[in-house]
């Protein structure tokens, strides 16, 4: 203790170097452990970078060769699988040949009934027991050789509207008519068969050596949005097309609202109200050798 009093700078001096090197050695000691966590991260860089290395190919040619390979395989497996998935799409009849003979006719004007009588229950539209759709005379037997094209295109042009109509969802379809083939008899002389009408010549649009065409009558009940999107879908048909009459009467009694309601208790709240229409369409197309020239 005289000693540190008679030399207090000395004293002084020996407490600063062990304050310093307590300190030092503190810091050393933190350095350590930055300097072992730091190795310890580099090695566990250093083997996810070994793994990841036997995962993943190097890039070299014997590699590249492999994977061209593997790929080939593959896309011979899925070219095989979706071969064996393959759906072949229906037919369609408006593109078949026309029947060659009546007894062809026949069945080809059956196979559309079939069809018809298919769509119309899909869509839901009231038929008659025995709707023929405007081809009734042909119940029994094929038409006469002599109007066989005419009639066979009669049908295509049904086809074409009827799925118009039926896609558009009337409540029933009422009659079907066409114009009688050749503007003589036609098929049975029945007087009970309903398939042909008159049109009105004052609305042909055909012109001889120009223009030939046919013209059918539909007529069905439904709601107003029904006509609307039938006449929507004619327009935008590539075909020509032309709705010569539309003609609009109120449904009868029994067909002028929702059915179903046998007491006021049980009557809807909303009622569906029907018309029934009658739709005259002409379907037009350029004779291909024309043999007169309009002035």
């Amino acid at each position: 203790m005289d000693g540190i009093k008679r030399h207090p700078f000395l004293a002084g001096w020996f407490v600063l170097c062990a304050m310093t090197a307590g300190g030092g050695a503190g810091w050393l000691y933190r350095l350590r452990h930055i300097y072992a966590r730091e190795v310890a991260r580099l090695e566990q860089k250093s083997r996810d970078l070994d793994r990841f290395a036997q995962l993943v190919p190097a890039a070299n040619p014997e590699n590249e060769i492999a994977a061209k390979a593997a790929l080939s395989a593959a896309e011979r497996q899925l070219t095989e699988s979706r071969a064996g998935f393959v759906v072949t799409a229906a037919p369609d009849p408006a593109l078949a040949p026309l029947p060659a003979n009546p007894v062809e006719a026949y069945f080809d004007l059956c196979a559309f009934v079939e069809r018809m009588r298919g769509l119309a229950g899909q869509n839901r539209v009231g038929l008659k027991p025995n709707e023929r759709f405007g081809f009734a005379a042909y119940a029994v037997e094929g038409p006469e050789a002599a109007l066989l094209p005419e009639v066979c295109r009669q049908r295509r042009l049904l086809e074409r509207l009827l799925a118009a109509l039926f896609a558009a969802g009337p409540h029933e379809l009422l009659a079907v008519e066409r114009e009688r083939p050749g503007g003589g008899a036609s098929g049975p002389t029945r007087e009970n068969i309903p398939d042909y009408f008159q049109p009105d010549p004052r609305l042909d649009l055909r012109v001889a050596g120009l223009l030939e065409g046919r013209a059918v009558r539909l007529r069905f009940s439904g709601e107003t949005a029904v006509l609307r999107a039938f006449l929507n879908d004619l327009a935008a048909s590539p075909q020509w097309l032309v709705v010569r009459r539309v003609e609009v009467e109120p449904a009868p009694p029994g067909e002028a609202s929702t059915p179903g309601a046998t007491s006021p208790a049980a009557a809807p709240f909303l009622t569906r109200n029907f018309s029934v229409f009658t739709v005259v369409v002409q379907a037009v197309e350029p004779v291909s050798a024309p043999s007169a020239v309009l002035p």
